[in-house]
């Protein structure tokens, strides 16, 4: 179809950490357990550190393609230009959850670029197509209930 979309992943880093997010610490859940201490099972805490996270569309020729493949990933065409940030996550271990969530997540984005060309636009039309079944082909609606021997 002429074109090429992905992801870019600079690097990803999960730590455990205290309950102020500031010292990584190792948590032995089963050793409050057999102290009988439920209070520090409440709650496990993670830092969560994502670097040069981006998504691209580009157009490509069919000749180009194995040059761009050793090319190290320059010259894409950013929808979301690669960006770094920290989130943070909170999970409960409670098993009835009323007063809080399971997982809290926050994060705060310093920058956010998303640019979308009219070209990056027809690109991603041409991909979907492309990846989209054939409607033309005759299916079952569900064919989970289909018999699978004459009845």
């Amino acid at each position: 179809c002429g074109a090429a979309a992905g992801i870019v992943l600079g690097g990803l880093s999960v730590a455990t950490t205290d309950e102020n997010y500031q010292e990584q610490k190792f948590v032995d859940r089963t050793q409050a357990v057999n102290k009988g201490n439920e209070d520090q099972l409440k709650f496990l805490h993670k830092m969560v550190t994502i670097s040069g996270f981006g998504a691209y569309c580009d157009q490509t020729d069919q000749a180009a393609i194995p040059a761009a493949a050793g090319s190290g990933g320059g010259g894409h065409s950013y929808v979301l230009s690669p960006m770094t940030f920290e989130a943070t996550v909170r999970q409960s271990d409670h098993e009835k959850h009323l007063e809080f969530p399971k997982y809290t997540v926050k994060s705060q984005i310093p920058i956010l670029s998303a640019t979308l060309s009219r070209q990056q636009l027809e690109l991603i039309n041409r991909i979907t197509a492309a990846l989209a079944p054939n409607q033309d082909v005759v299916r079952p609606l569900f064919p989970e209930y289909r018999p699978t021997s004459d009845i």
